[in-house]
């Protein structure tokens, strides 16, 4: 399996497609409350699990969840 035209313009799509999802959930995130969007970039951008998430920051897995759900359903609700 070579490297074809075919399949570098899809990649490049497929990048330019995720900058521009991530661009618009870094603009959405501004509108809310600020705990809930920071908890989200960690667990969206850095793919961190809540296990991690907890352990690291000593915050409850179960509040995690709750922020990270809220940010879903905010984002959902806005495309």
């Amino acid at each position: 399996d070579g490297i074809t035209s075919d399949n570098v313009v899809k990649t490049i799509e497929q990048k330019q497609d995720a900058e521009e999802k991530l661009s618009w959930i870094e603009e959405k995130l501004k509108d809310l409350y600020w705990f809930d969007a920071e908890v989200f970039k960690l667990y969206y951008r850095e793919n961190f699990t809540l296990s991690e998430m907890a352990r690291a920051t000593k915050i409850n897995k179960n509040t995690l969840y709750k922020a990270i759900k809220n940010v879903k359903e905010y984002l959902k609700n806005e495309k």
